[in-house]
């Protein structure tokens, strides 16, 4: 997985590679999805996540809020994989299934909040947030989620001092 990662950050710039997901918040959600066999997975945020996730496992939904970004996402998926994926641009589509475990790394930060409870609605069993350490989305999530435990995943720390949480659905 690291090698994937490596060549897929050969296609940006410094600035850009602070943008995507880091390796350790990946190999955090690898172990997890693995350890519960968690099968239906949901990337909201398309990008180096979605390549690593469609390398290890067959049930992936992908999508983003910027076309371009997308399109993207796909070229470079059909580069490294050699497979024809789709990432959709319409989040009204990820009402139609249900999901086990949703990665979310959407857009900017605007973006993230605006559609977090769209995102809680959804049930998911396991949700993981992205850039946890971003202290205004933090309060606004912690502030919004009744029905989910929250833990914090220091494990996720990168070179950057960015780091993840996972929210987990109340049985």
């Amino acid at each position: 997985m690291k090698q994937l990662y490596e060549k897929y950050m050969r296609n940006f710039d410094d600035s850009q590679r602070a943008m995507a997901c880091s390796l350790e918040s990946i190999t955090y959600c690898v172990k997890l999805i693995n350890t519960f066999g968690l099968t239906n997975i949901l990337d909201l945020g398309s990008g180096v996540s979605t390549l690593l996730f469609l390398s290890q496992y067959d049930n992936i939904r992908s999508m983003d809020t910027d076309p371009k970004w997308a399109n993207k996402t796909e070229a470079i998926i059909r580069d490294l994989l050699n497979i024809q994926f789709n990432v959709n641009t319409n989040l009204r589509d990820i009402k139609d299934n249900q999901y086990d475990f949703i990665f979310y790394d959407l857009g900017n930060l605007e973006d993230r909040i605006y559609n977090f409870p769209q995102i809680l609605s959804l049930g998911a069993k396991y949700i993981y947030l992205d850039d946890f350490h971003i202290l205004p989305y933090r309060y606004y999530v912690e502030s919004k989620i009744n029905g989910y435990r929250l833990v914090y995943l220091p494990e996720t720390i990168d070179s950057f001092g960015r780091f993840g949480a996972l929210l987990i659905k109340n049985n």
